[in-house]
């Protein structure tokens, strides 16, 4: 959850990147080092969280940029 959000962060604030990807490196370390997790539970995890991200906001850029287009010249 933490790689996801800090995905979509990055993907919407760059500017945010240096606070949001730290943060989320610090949230799966800290599930090794309680031993909640693996460190190979945490990475799968990182990647699966940054692939999915990363996808639905490819996958939505087009519609959204149409729709924002759309309705800016509804408000014309």
């Amino acid at each position: 959850m933490a790689a996801a959000l800090a995905t979509a962060i990055v993907l919407l604030v760059p500017r945010m990147t240096v606070v949001a990807v730290p943060l989320a490196a610090l949230a799966a370390l800290s599930r090794v080092v309680v031993g909640v997790h693996y460190p190979h539970d945490v990475l799968g995890g990182t990647a699966l969280g940054v692939a999915i991200t990363a996808a639905v906001a490819a996958g939505a850029a087009s519609p959204m940029s149409r729709l924002a287009v759309h309705v800016r010249e509804r408000l014309r």
